[in-house]
């Protein structure tokens, strides 16, 4: 994304519900980030202000969109596989092997989501570069 913007530089605006902080230490917001959701309204933000989002806390250890992206790609495999090395991965790691919604793993359920919300800011621009190719 930022190496396809810096020769166009929108401003790209990610557009989520924002999670209502929860008194626990543990949950997972995972679907209640995407704006599809009916009845929420949604909140525009940045590209560092998105990856600052807290989307996930297992014991009492907070995961953000950028922590879930990195462990993904870094760790799970989506880039390339590697091991755990912080104490965040490895409790990462240990909740996705114990528990699951629907056959995915929780952490990538959680990016299901990420997805989503990145796909349509990346829309206009997706957009504009379509129809400046033809």
């Amino acid at each position: 994304m930022d190496q396809i913007n810096r020769n166009y530089k929108f401003g790209i605006t990610f557009y989520v519900i924002r999670p209502t902080p929860i008194d626990s230490d543990e949950y997972a917001i995972l679907d209640d980030l995407d704006t599809s959701r009916v009845g929420k309204v949604p909140t525009g933000l940045t590209r560092d202000e998105f990856f600052k989002i807290i989307v996930l806390r297992i014991k009492g250890k907070e995961y953000t969109i950028r922590d879930v992206i990195l462990f993904e790609a870094n760790i799970i495999g989506a880039f390339h596989y590697g091991m755990e090395q912080s104490e965040k991965d490895k409790i990462l790691k240990i909740l996705d092997d114990q528990m699951s919604f629907g056959g995915y793993p929780s952490s990538l359920l959680q990016l299901k989501a990420i997805g989503r919300v990145v796909l349509k800011a990346l829309d206009t621009l997706t957009q504009y570069i379509r129809q400046k190719r033809n």
